[in-house]
């Protein structure tokens, strides 16, 4: 199978290194030359989320990193490890309280993907945990997560709140009053519900039991899961690798049928995102496709959008912190081209001219003139920028 792009020739030594070291492969050595930057090193480590698959290869990096950096990075591994086992606990209860309160839940991302991927709960990186629940059930979630030591991050005027979680959320937000874990329960897994065209019943109607230590989780079914894990990676372009190794490690383990996958990806209209995730996982990670499949995966993908995305992935500036209108354009046009639906894609451009808190914050205007927020916003945009242009030259 000839590479369609030589990662190579994009990705710095640092993170040439980290993709070696998190090959779904066996790697038996690895070399620096005295130029390596390793706190370059630890900071990709970081940014893309993946210290607990390098943790599994600790001994090549001992034999080559300087003492005093291999150090830190043993420290980190011992309290991603804490973090990882605080998370699974947490998620554990909540299954557990959500069950006797008779609301159907799923643990998403976090300890639980990782268990069904890596059979290692700690095997990913998160800095929360997430879940999802019937739509019909979110009125009752406050309650259940309340009882578990959860707050509500997100309080507004009745008006406001109505239309925040309608348009602009698909989650209710939390943070433990103790142990300060976020905690996200979703009705919907995107924010655009005509994204994912499942209907939240038909999720929980396929998905399979698992035990955890004797408690029984609900999970997402394997195609559904790489479908979302697909359009969740395409969403964020891919810029942070552990999202690409989950796929990788769904080919390479040979479980799903990737070509059953590819047909409910026609049928909902992501086609496209789905070969580019396949055929990325390739490029990076070296997970083999069928060949017919492969085939079908170039014919179908757009080698711009995967030069970009490697380029993504390799940059050093983190794309969600950037606020430069090619940045935000860029974005929005990766968003357009995950599904091709026009529904789908008004609601995209609904998305502009939807009034958000951040206008709320400069004016605080009664429920009773909500409206006047949407003739406001592109004043209160333009605004904003401003105010950010200025403080910026200060």
């Amino acid at each position: 199978m000839k590479p369609l792009i030589s990662i190579r020739q994009l990705f710095s030594p640092e993170l040439m290194l980290l993709v070696d070291l998190t090959s779904p492969f066996p790697v038996s050595e690895i070399s620096v030359d005295a130029s390596f930057q390793w706190d370059v090193f630890l900071g990709l480590v970081e940014r893309h989320r993946l210290l607990p698959l390098v943790a599994m290869r600790k001994e090549l990096l001992e034999r080559t990193m300087p003492s005093g950096i291999f150090n830190r990075f043993v420290h980190q591994i011992e309290l991603h490890k804490q973090s990882a086992l605080m998370q699974m606990l947490h998620t554990l209860r909540l299954c557990v309280l959500f069950s006797e309160a008779g609301i159907p839940v799923i643990p998403l991302k976090g300890p639980c993907l990782a268990t069904q991927l890596y059979n290692d709960f700690s095997a990913r990186h998160s800095h929360d945990i997430d879940f999802l629940v019937p739509e019909s059930f979110r009125t009752q979630v406050d309650g259940v997560m309340k009882k578990a030591g959860f707050e509500n991050q997100y309080r507004f005027p009745p008006r406001r709140e109505k239309y925040f979680y309608k348009h602009l959320k698909h989650h209710y937000s939390y943070l433990h009053s103790s142990d300060h874990l976020l905690a996200e329960v979703h009705w919907r897994l995107f924010r655009y519900k005509h994204l994912f065209p499942v209907a939240g019943e038909a999720i929980f109607a396929s998905a399979s039991k698992v035990s955890f230590s004797g408690i029984e989780v609900t999970l997402m079914n394997d195609e559904q899961l790489l479908l979302y894990l697909c359009l969740h990676g395409g969403e964020h372009n891919w810029f942070r690798l552990h999202w690409l190794r989950d796929i990788a490690q769904i080919v390479v383990s040979g479980k799903t049928d990737l070509q059953r996958v590819f047909l409910k990806a026609v049928d909902y209209s992501v086609e496209k995102t789905y070969c580019e995730a396949l055929l990325l996982s390739s490029l990076v990670f070296g997970a083999k496709l069928p060949d017919q499949l492969f085939k079908t995966a170039v014919n179908k993908a757009s080698l711009p959008s995967l030069y970009h995305a490697l380029k993504e992935i390799s940059g050093v500036e983190y794309p969600l912190k950037a606020k430069k209108v090619k940045v935000i354009l860029e974005k929005f046009i990766s968003r357009w081209r995950l599904r091709k639906n026009f529904t789908y894609r008004l609601s995209l451009l609904w998305s502009f001219y939807q009034t958000t808190p951040a206008d709320w914050q400069i004016i605080d205007l009664p429920d009773g003139l909500f409206f006047l927020y949407f003739p406001l916003h592109p004043f209160l945009w333009v605004y904003r920028k401003i105010s950010v242009l200025f403080a910026s030259r200060k």
